[in-house]
């Protein structure tokens, strides 16, 4: 049986809850497809952001710079996700971050107006939609903790644990290097490597290169919770 290019959509929080087909009959064709290339800018930081951005196939990060020249990776996107959706109704719809692809990359953008339209037919659509704002609003409260009061140590162990939920194995192989978490933890590439050794040494994680397994959940959890 073929499959529609466009079946991502049912997996997309926005569509949860429809089928494809009445997805497809509410668009109604009224959306775009657009490629880009590792390392190409799909919106630019104080870009106006008046569109849906789903994420067909690839990756894209969030990055921030501040005064200091340094970048900061607030979160990467993948397929199903849609970006940075809190602001597409904000009185400042402005993109707060660059966002840019980290592989071959495909997305899906429907018109705020569009959105609007589909809201106002399917009822779950709007309340899919709200609740990924409020569950956004929650994962960034919870990010900006991290990052302003954690450790390093307890930045690994909450990567760590989220990288063994996703797989749901305690043995994996994680999607960044060592700059890239640095980036991602707001702090210096030498940093992320002094405590890494450390939890090795500790006996929490087992590391070859990009391939881990974690020795000690509950340790992990411990270091999270005493930040």
């Amino acid at each position: 049986m073929e499959h529609s290019p466009l079946e991502i959509l049912e997996k997309c929080p926005l569509f949860i809850g429809l089928s494809l087909d009445h997805i497809l009959e509410l668009l109604n064709g009224q959306f775009k497809i657009f490629s880009y290339k590792n390392g190409d800018l799909v919106l630019a930081q104080g870009e106006v952001f008046n569109h849906v951005y789903i994420i067909k196939k690839g990756r894209v990060s969030a990055e921030m710079l501040d005064a200091m020249g340094r970048n900061t990776t607030i979160e990467e996107l993948d397929p199903s996700r849609i970006i940075a959706p809190a602001f597409l109704f904000a009185t400042k719809n402005r993109v707060p971050v660059d966002v840019i692809a980290r592989m071959e990359t495909l997305i899906i953008r429907i018109s705020k107006e569009k959105l609007m339209e589909m809201m106002q037919k399917e009822l779950v659509i709007l309340q899919n939609y709200l609740n990924i704002v409020a569950n956004r609003a929650y994962f960034l409260s919870e990010r900006i903790r991290s990052f302003r009061f954690g450790t390093i140590k307890s930045k690994w162990a909450n990567y760590l644990l989220e990288q063994a939920q996703i797989n749901n194995d305690t043995i994996f192989q994680i999607p960044h290097s060592q700059q890239e978490l640095a980036d991602l933890f707001g702090v210096t590439r030498p940093a992320v490597g002094k405590a890494l050794s450390q939890l090795i040494e500790m006996g929490v994680v087992q590391s070859d290169r990009k391939y881990f397994r974690i020795m000690n959940i509950q340790l992990l959890q411990k270091i999270i919770s005493e930040q």
